[in-house]
C-alpha cells in the first residue's frame, strides 16, 4: 500500500506526548474536614455521599480542568483544520473515542467511507492535518492507533489516566509520611476520586 509521504515523516512516540500539557491544569489542595464532614457528588453516577469527619486535614487530588468532552482552547485549535481534518476528527470523535483512554485506533476503509471519500488522499491528508494542529500523534508500534490531545478532547475523566496517577505519587512524596497515612486512614487508600466505583 502506498502511503503518502508527508504522513510517512510523522514522527512516532511510545507514550503519549501531549501529557505533561495536561498535568499543568492538575491541583493539589489540603481541605479541613475538623469542624464538620464532608458531602460529595460523584461525578459519573451522580451519586451523592456523606463522609464522617476525619481526625485531621488530608490532601486531595483534582484535576482543575473543567470536566467537558472539549477543554478550553479547543474552538481555537479546530477552526485551524482543514475540512479533511475535521472530517477525520468528527469520525474519530463519534465513532472511535473511548471511555478514559488516551488513544483511538483508525481504521481507513471505515473512515473514508464515513467520510465518504472516494480515496485514500483525504484520509492522509486529513490524518497530516490532525497531526499538525497537536490533536492526534502516531503512537509506536501500532499501526493506525493514535494518542489523542487530552488538553483539547477527552472521552471520562483524566483522572483514571496513568499520568494523573504518577503526578499524585509524585505530590505525595512531597508530604511527610505520618499525613499519607493519616490520608490513607481516612479515605481507605483510596482517592476521593475513586470512592463509590466506576
Amino acid at each position: 500500500m502506498m502511503i503518502s509521504n508527508k504522513y510517512s515523516t510523522k514522527p512516532v512516540y511510545v507514550n503519549n506526548p501531549f501529557s505533561k500539557e495536561a498535568v499543568s491544569s492538575f491541583k493539589s489542595d489540603w481541605i479541613d474536614y475538623r469542624e464538620k464532614g464532608v458531602r460529595m457528588i460523584v461525578e459519573e453516577t451522580g451519586e451523592v455521599m456523606d463522609f464522617k469527619k476525619p481526625e485531621s486535614s488530608v490532601q486531595v487530588f483534582e484535576d482543575t480542568a473543567r470536566f467537558v468532552k472539549f477543554y478550553a482552547g479547543f474552538g481555537e485549535q479546530f477552526r485551524k483544520l482543514k475540512e479533511s481534518g475535521q472530517s477525520i476528527f468528527w469520525f474519530i470523535f463519534l465513532k472511535r473515542l473511548k471511555r478514559n483512554r488516551d488513544f483511538v485506533y483508525i481504521d481507513m476503509a471505515e473512515c473514508v467511507a464515513y467520510c465518504g471519500w472516494k480515496s485514500k488522499t483525504g484520509f492522509y491528508t486529513g490524518l497530516c492535518d490532525l497531526i499538525e494542529h497537536d490533536f492526534i500523534a502516531k503512537k509506536a508500534q501500532e499501526e493506525n492507533c493514535f494518542f489523542i490531545n487530552i488538553t483539547l478532547f477527552f472521552n471520562g475523566s483524566r483522572k483514571h489516566l496513568q499520568v494523573f496517577r504518577d503526578w499524585v505519587t509524585a505530590e505525595k512524596a512531597k508530604v511527610p509520611p505520618e499525613v499519607n497515612k493519616l490520608q490513607d486512614k481516612n479515605t481507605g487508600g483510596q482517592l476521593e476520586s475513586e470512592k463509590g466505583g466506576e
